[in-house]
């Protein structure tokens, strides 16, 4: 945790006309901040500018109040920009995130067009130990990125020893 001074600095910045600048703000009230600073970093899920979205959920995942994710991040995971939806889903399993809507965002990112979000897709859902769709995972056997279809392979394993599936 930070001193007073540093987290008052970047709640200050936080405010800043400059996207920059409250990105900056977040990530560091991400990583000295404390569980009363939640709310500044949920606030900024909403924000215009998508650097300053990702840097929200950056801060979120960083902060490791599972509580104050569980609202934000899955809204954040199907946000418009893929910077946006990496961080939001690297976040949501850094938290330990669970439930139905944590992983309907997951099972949305396994058609994403960013690989790195197939990535965090199906990784969320193994750490769920939610082995997903199997229709989706098969198709992803295809992808052009072996860290993809190789995690997907490893999920369809699991659908197999899945008794409910």
């Amino acid at each position: 945790m930070g001193e007073d001074h540093q987290i008052a600095f970047l709640l200050r910045e936080s405010a800043q006309p400059d996207p920059q600048r409250r990105a900056a703000a977040l990530k560091g009230l991400g990583r000295i901040g404390r569980a009363e600073h939640v709310r500044v970093l949920t606030e900024a899920a909403d924000d215009p500018d998508p650097a300053v979205r990702a840097a929200a959920a950056l801060g979120l995942g960083r902060l490791g109040v599972p509580e104050a994710g569980a609202e934000a991040l899955p809204v954040l995971m199907g946000d418009a920009h893929a910077d946006v939806r990496r961080r939001a889903s690297v976040a949501a399993a850094r938290l330990g995130l669970g439930g139905p809507a944590i992983t309907r965002a997951f099972a949305r990112l396994l058609s994403d067009p960013d690989h790195h979000v197939r990535i965090n897709a199906l990784d969320g859902l193994s750490a769920l130990g939610v082995p997903g769709d199997a229709t989706a995972l098969a198709a992803l056997l295809g992808d052009p990125d072996p860290a993809v279809w190789g995690r997907a392979r490893n999920l369809l394993h699991t659908c197999g020893e899945d008794p409910a599936v």
